[in-house]
């Protein structure tokens, strides 16, 4: 029984890198601007926009006013002037 476990992790732990390892070596890299993406490449992509573009970090309306008083307008409200 602990036989048969060791080598289940043994083998678990084998077979990825394997795996990797001939996806390299047999080509199956895209390495040129033509080639498809990698598998779940797009997938990944959008989530990570997604969630640095969140629509719920829209803290309001950031709309103040624009012309060369601004900065100073902005100055007085923080006591700065």
């Amino acid at each position: 029984m602990i036989k048969m476990f060791g080598l289940g992790v043994v083998l678990g732990m084998c077979l990825p890198v394997l795996a990797g390892y001939l996806f390299l070596a047999l080509g199956g890299m895209p390495v040129t601007t033509t080639d498809a993406p990698l598998p779940f490449e797009r997938y990944l992509a959008k989530k990570a926009l997604k969630v640095t573009i969140d629509p719920a970090s829209n803290h309001g309306d950031s709309s103040g006013p624009v012309g060369h008083k601004a900065p100073a307008s902005g100055g007085r409200i923080h006591d700065c002037i």
